[in-house]
């Protein structure tokens, strides 16, 4: 109960800097969106869901799950 606490705020943490990441350059946005993705799989499979199915980092993940790469566009 506790790990599953601690793994959602984390998840929400690094979401919500890769957030940031996507105005400020210097952050990096993808690792931390998968890092979030990370901690929402292995504690809530209902957030993990939410998040890919998101417009802003739906993209990642499915990029990341597919092999294919970041996009030109998101470079």
């Amino acid at each position: 109960m506790i790990r599953k606490a601690l793994l959602i705020t984390a998840g929400f943490i690094a979401l919500a800097v890769g957030g940031i990441g996507i105005f400020l350059p210097i952050l990096p946005t993808t690792p931390l969106v998968l890092l979030a993705a990370a901690c929402f799989g292995a504690s809530s499979p209902r957030l993990y869901a939410k998040l890919e199915n998101t417009r802003y980092f739906g993209e990642y993940l499915r990029n990341y799950r597919e092999g294919t790469g970041i996009s030109k566009r998101a470079r």
